[in-house]
Protein backbone atom coordinates (compact mmCIF):
# COMPACT_ATOMS: atom_id res chain seq x y z
CA UNK A 1 0.00 0.00 0.00
CA UNK A 2 3.10 1.89 0.21
CA UNK A 3 1.96 3.54 3.59
CA UNK A 4 4.00 6.36 5.08
CA UNK A 5 4.19 7.28 8.77
CA UNK A 6 2.03 4.07 10.06
CA UNK A 7 0.13 4.10 13.31
CA UNK A 8 -1.55 1.22 14.69
CA UNK A 9 -5.33 0.79 16.49
CA UNK A 10 -4.99 0.61 19.92
CA UNK A 11 -6.09 -3.48 19.92
CA UNK A 12 -3.18 -3.57 17.02
CA UNK A 13 -5.36 -5.11 14.63
CA UNK A 14 -5.15 -1.98 12.05
CA UNK A 15 -2.42 -0.24 10.90
CA UNK A 16 -3.77 3.43 9.49
CA UNK A 17 -1.22 4.96 7.07
CA UNK A 18 -1.13 7.77 4.55
CA UNK A 19 0.14 7.10 0.61
CA UNK A 20 0.94 9.68 -1.75
CA UNK A 21 1.14 7.04 -4.67
CA UNK A 22 -0.67 9.11 -7.60
CA UNK A 23 -2.28 5.78 -8.06
CA UNK A 24 -4.55 5.77 -4.66
CA UNK A 25 -3.16 8.37 -2.39
CA UNK A 26 -5.20 9.26 0.77
CA UNK A 27 -5.23 7.67 4.54
CA UNK A 28 -5.47 3.96 4.65
CA UNK A 29 -6.20 1.24 7.27
CA UNK A 30 -5.33 -2.02 6.76
CA UNK A 31 -5.69 -5.47 8.86
CA UNK A 32 -2.11 -6.36 10.74
CA UNK A 33 -2.10 -9.06 8.29
CA UNK A 34 -1.80 -7.10 5.19
CA UNK A 35 -5.72 -8.05 4.45
CA UNK A 36 -8.70 -5.47 3.97
CA UNK A 37 -7.21 -2.59 2.92
CA UNK A 38 -9.50 0.07 2.96
CA UNK A 39 -9.03 3.74 2.12
CA UNK A 40 -10.43 6.42 4.71
CA UNK A 41 -9.75 9.67 2.75
CA UNK A 42 -8.76 10.65 -0.79
CA UNK A 43 -5.95 13.19 -0.91
CA UNK A 44 -2.49 14.28 0.04
CA UNK A 45 -2.16 14.52 3.20
CA UNK A 46 0.88 13.02 6.46
CA UNK A 47 1.40 11.81 9.53
CA UNK A 48 -1.60 10.49 10.84
CA UNK A 49 -2.75 9.53 14.26
CA UNK A 50 -5.05 6.93 15.62
CA UNK A 51 -6.99 7.98 18.86
CA UNK A 52 -6.12 6.46 22.18
CA UNK A 53 -9.93 4.38 21.63
CA UNK A 54 -9.09 3.37 17.94
CA UNK A 55 -12.05 5.39 16.47
CA UNK A 56 -10.70 8.61 15.08
CA UNK A 57 -7.37 9.48 13.09
CA UNK A 58 -6.21 13.27 12.98
CA UNK A 59 -4.04 13.77 10.00
CA UNK A 60 -2.13 16.73 8.38
CA UNK A 61 -3.41 17.61 4.92
CA UNK A 62 -2.72 20.35 2.53
CA UNK A 63 -3.67 23.58 3.10
CA UNK A 64 -4.74 25.42 6.51
CA UNK A 65 -7.43 23.05 8.15
CA UNK A 66 -6.50 19.78 9.73
CA UNK A 67 -8.95 16.67 9.40
CA UNK A 68 -10.24 14.07 11.59
CA UNK A 69 -11.69 10.94 10.28
CA UNK A 70 -14.11 8.46 11.52
CA UNK A 71 -11.69 5.09 10.96
CA UNK A 72 -15.23 2.94 11.03
CA UNK A 73 -16.92 4.79 7.98
CA UNK A 74 -14.77 6.70 6.90
CA UNK A 75 -16.79 9.83 7.08
CA UNK A 76 -15.00 13.20 7.79
CA UNK A 77 -15.90 14.37 11.54
CA UNK A 78 -17.17 17.58 11.81
CA UNK A 79 -14.33 19.66 13.38
CA UNK A 80 -11.47 21.66 12.34
CA UNK A 81 -8.22 23.04 13.83
CA UNK A 82 -6.54 26.22 11.57
CA UNK A 83 -2.63 26.00 11.30
CA UNK A 84 -1.56 29.21 9.45
CA UNK A 85 1.90 29.10 7.34
CA UNK A 86 4.02 31.01 9.27
CA UNK A 87 5.52 34.36 6.76
CA UNK A 88 7.77 33.38 4.55
CA UNK A 89 6.94 29.45 3.97
CA UNK A 90 6.29 26.20 5.14
CA UNK A 91 7.61 24.56 8.30
CA UNK A 92 8.27 21.23 8.37
CA UNK A 93 5.83 18.94 9.80
CA UNK A 94 3.51 21.60 10.66
CA UNK A 95 0.40 20.55 11.56
CA UNK A 96 1.71 17.06 13.24
CA UNK A 97 -1.34 15.78 15.13
CA UNK A 98 -0.78 14.10 18.32
CA UNK A 99 -3.63 12.94 20.70
CA UNK A 100 -3.61 13.64 24.62
CA UNK A 101 -4.65 10.28 26.30
CA UNK A 102 -8.43 9.84 26.83
CA UNK A 103 -9.03 11.16 23.22
CA UNK A 104 -10.47 14.29 24.48
CA UNK A 105 -7.06 17.32 23.68
CA UNK A 106 -5.32 16.86 20.06
CA UNK A 107 -1.59 18.54 20.29
CA UNK A 108 -0.30 19.70 17.04
CA UNK A 109 2.60 21.75 15.77
CA UNK A 110 1.51 25.12 14.15
CA UNK A 111 2.11 28.81 14.54
CA UNK A 112 1.68 31.85 16.95
CA UNK A 113 2.65 34.89 14.88
CA UNK A 114 5.57 33.70 13.10
CA UNK A 115 7.03 31.01 15.92
CA UNK A 116 6.43 26.93 15.48
CA UNK A 117 5.64 25.26 18.48
CA UNK A 118 3.14 22.78 19.77
CA UNK A 119 0.24 23.45 20.48
CA UNK A 120 -3.28 21.87 21.84
CA UNK A 121 -6.74 22.16 21.27
CA UNK A 122 -9.63 20.02 22.76
CA UNK A 123 -11.62 17.56 20.91
CA UNK A 124 -15.09 17.74 20.48
CA UNK A 125 -16.86 16.83 17.40
CA UNK A 126 -19.55 19.15 16.06
CA UNK A 127 -18.19 22.12 18.05
CA UNK A 128 -15.78 25.05 17.54
CA UNK A 129 -13.37 24.62 19.78
CA UNK A 130 -10.74 27.30 18.44
CA UNK A 131 -11.09 29.25 21.96
CA UNK A 132 -9.31 26.05 23.45
CA UNK A 133 -6.65 26.49 21.63
CA UNK A 134 -2.97 26.81 23.79
CA UNK A 135 0.69 26.41 23.37
CA UNK A 136 2.55 24.04 24.86
CA UNK A 137 5.80 24.79 24.11
CA UNK A 138 8.61 25.19 21.25
CA UNK A 139 10.26 28.22 20.01
CA UNK A 140 9.20 30.97 22.49
CA UNK A 141 12.41 32.83 22.96
CA UNK A 142 14.40 35.21 21.15
CA UNK A 143 17.37 33.08 21.69
CA UNK A 144 15.22 30.22 19.79
CA UNK A 145 14.62 32.33 17.07
CA UNK A 146 16.54 30.41 14.11
CA UNK A 147 14.73 27.24 15.78
CA UNK A 148 11.45 25.67 14.74
CA UNK A 149 9.82 22.83 16.36
CA UNK A 150 9.60 20.12 13.55
CA UNK A 151 8.38 17.00 15.42
CA UNK A 152 7.30 16.07 18.77
CA UNK A 153 5.74 13.84 21.27
CA UNK A 154 3.45 13.81 24.44
CA UNK A 155 4.28 11.34 27.36
CA UNK A 156 1.17 8.88 28.38
CA UNK A 157 0.19 11.07 31.38
CA UNK A 158 0.64 14.10 29.08
CA UNK A 159 3.17 15.53 31.82
CA UNK A 160 6.26 15.76 29.49
CA UNK A 161 6.42 17.42 25.69
CA UNK A 162 9.48 15.87 23.65
CA UNK A 163 10.51 18.18 20.48
CA UNK A 164 12.82 17.88 17.55
CA UNK A 165 13.41 21.13 15.76
CA UNK A 166 15.09 22.27 12.94
CA UNK A 167 17.60 25.76 11.91
CA UNK A 168 15.68 27.89 9.77
CA UNK A 169 16.89 29.01 6.80
CA UNK A 170 17.76 24.98 5.41
CA UNK A 171 21.18 24.27 3.58
CA UNK A 172 22.66 24.15 -0.15
CA UNK A 173 24.57 21.71 -1.27
CA UNK A 174 26.29 21.02 -4.51
CA UNK A 175 26.17 17.00 -5.03
CA UNK A 176 28.22 15.76 -8.35
CA UNK A 177 27.76 12.48 -10.27
CA UNK A 178 24.66 11.03 -8.80
CA UNK A 179 23.72 7.22 -10.15
CA UNK A 180 20.23 7.85 -12.56
CA UNK A 181 20.32 11.68 -12.21
CA UNK A 182 20.56 13.02 -15.70
CA UNK A 183 19.84 9.24 -17.28
CA UNK A 184 23.24 8.32 -16.20
CA UNK A 185 22.87 5.00 -14.42
CA UNK A 186 25.70 3.15 -11.73
CA UNK A 187 27.99 1.92 -13.53
CA UNK A 188 30.23 -1.37 -11.60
Amino acid sequence: MDGENPTASPDGEWIVSMTSNPDHPGLWKIRRDGSNAVRLWEGSGFVPQVSPDGRYAAFASAGEERNVVDVGSGELVPFRILVPQPPGGMAGGLGRPRWFRGGRVIAFTGTDVDRVGVFAQDFAPGRDTSSTRRRLGGSDSDSDSEWDTESFDVSPDGRVLILSRSRRGGTVMLVENVPFVNGRALRP
